[in-house]
């Protein structure tokens, strides 16, 4: 796994990252461009609330993680090491896959949501609850600590994601 980046502000960050995850055979190939951005503002589709004052993205088409400075670096350290592990997440959901073998849609879960479990596979799930706790909610946060049994954890997840992309949630 080699991260780049260009900002010194990030450059403790992207090593101690990569330190972490270089234990995981799934993260190996990943060779990744790490950039700050001032703020989310002008960034494409960026007229959603959400995209704006989100920490950090991975831009597929560039093949990069950006990193929303105003955001961000508000952060404790263990967050910010979180969120690019999540980035990386999304990475490697893409890359590789699910840990299983999902069925089509509707019944699969996002690379988002595998991205966090992923994470918590990686050491992160703390980050995670802290996280997570505000925007996905408690019950999210329950069926994280599911990580360890793929199976459970899918189970479990996918009513909620269900419900989540349908509206029906509102912590």
């Amino acid at each position: 796994m080699r991260l780049h980046t260009a900002d010194p502000e990030l450059e403790e960050l992207c090593r101690t990252v990569e330190a972490k995850l270089s234990a995981y055979n799934e993260c190996d190939e990943i060779d990744l461009t790490v950039s700050c951005r001032d703020t989310f503002e002008d960034l494409e589709g960026a007229t959603v609330r959400a995209l704006r004052e989100t920490y950090a993205v991975y831009r597929a088409d560039v093949g990069d993680v950006l990193i929303n400075r105003a955001e961000f670096f508000k952060q404790d350290m263990d967050l910010q090491e979180y969120i690019l592990a999540h980035e990386i997440g999304e990475v490697v959901c893409k890359q590789v896959g699910p840990p299983v073998e999902e069925e089509p849609p509707p019944f699969r879960l996002s690379c988002d949501t595998w991205a966090d479990w992923y994470t918590c596979k990686w050491g992160y799930l703390e980050s995670a609850l802290r996280l997570r706790a505000t925007g996905y909610g408690s019950e999210y946060c329950e069926y994280l600590k599911l990580w360890e049994s793929v199976s459970d954890f899918r189970e479990r997840m996918l009513p909620w994601y269900h419900r989540k992309v349908s509206g029906q949630l509102n912590e």
